[in-house]
């Protein structure tokens, strides 16, 4: 009798042990979801929603930039050298597997103009740069600097900020049928009280376009409302938080402009309804 009692107290003890696991493994994480300030009409969906797939960034105190950044290499820096050495070789490269072949005489590249597409988070010259629907244009002519322009929503210190991941619609299947989950995404507990985080919507935006005036010229630039980036100090004791997009107006366009020439590098802030920079 004794023998099962003592059986049954430790199948108990289990038992409740068990219980207890889910919330203490639910603990080492924080799950992260976005809402946007109003609803939009995803075609992927093909519903109004108010969740929004993103990218998360975080770190204890992180130093962003909304917009882009361009970097300009002017010769004879060695670093214009080296980067205006490795567009000229690989142009040649091109020009040599499109199946053209120098008989006679000399050939040399003097313009190239390249656009790339990205979604995702881009790593260069210790900046990060995140976007669902950013682009990088590499741009150069001969005797002129070598100009890399990085549209894109959110341009970060790569120093002060860590990739924690991507939240992203996902489709279940459950009853018979398929269902869509919104996105949502469980980042480790972070060992500081405080943290910061910085999400990047990649959805939930509408694209407009403003005629801007300043003392120095007019200009047609495009914006977007809604889903911007927006960056918000979490408590880590919290299992969980909702975050919203900034909902307002912001723009791609470069917001630091970095500089190699003789003198070494510079880094510039663009102000660009005063035109200046600093």
């Amino acid at each position: 009798m004794k023998t099962w009692f003592r059986l049954f107290s430790i199948i108990a003890s289990l038992m409740l042990l068990l219980a207890f696991l889910p919330p203490l493994f639910a603990a080492e994480t924080i799950n992260i979801s976005v809402e946007t300030h109003r609803p939009y009409y995803n075609p992927e969906i093909g519903l109004y929603v108010k969740r929004a797939s993103f990218y998360l960034l975080g770190g204890e105190d992180i130093q962003w930039w909304q917009g882009g950044a361009v970097f300009k290499y002017y010769l004879p820096s060695e670093t214009a050298k080296q980067k205006i050495d490795i567009v000229t070789r690989h142009l040649m490269e091109m020009f040599r597997e499109l199946g053209f072949i120098i008989v006679a005489g000399t050939v040399k590249p003097i313009y190239v103009k390249i656009v790339y597409l990205f979604d995702g988070v881009l790593e260069y010259e210790g900046f990060y740069f995140v976007d669902g629907n950013g682009t990088v244009t590499v741009e150069w002519s001969l005797g002129k600097p070598l100009v890399i322009t990085v549209n894109a929503v959110a341009t970060v210190n790569a120093s002060t900020a860590k990739y924690l991941g991507k939240g992203d619609w996902e489709y279940i299947y459950y009853n018979g049928g398929y269902g869509i989950r919104s996105p949502e995404l469980a980042i480790p507990r972070p060992q500081a009280e405080e943290y910061e985080l910085l999400v990047v919507p990649r959805e939930g935006f509408t694209g407009i376009t403003i005629e801007v005036e300043n003392y120095y010229h007019n200009e047609t630039r495009a914006y977007l409302l809604g889903g911007g980036p927006e960056s918000y100090k979490i408590d880590t004791s919290a299992y969980g938080y909702t975050l919203k997009d900034s909902g307002t107006f912001y723009s791609r366009h470069p917001s630091l402009e970095i500089v190699y020439d003789e003198e070494g590098m510079n880094i510039y802030t663009l102000n660009w309804f005063w035109n200046t920079k600093s």
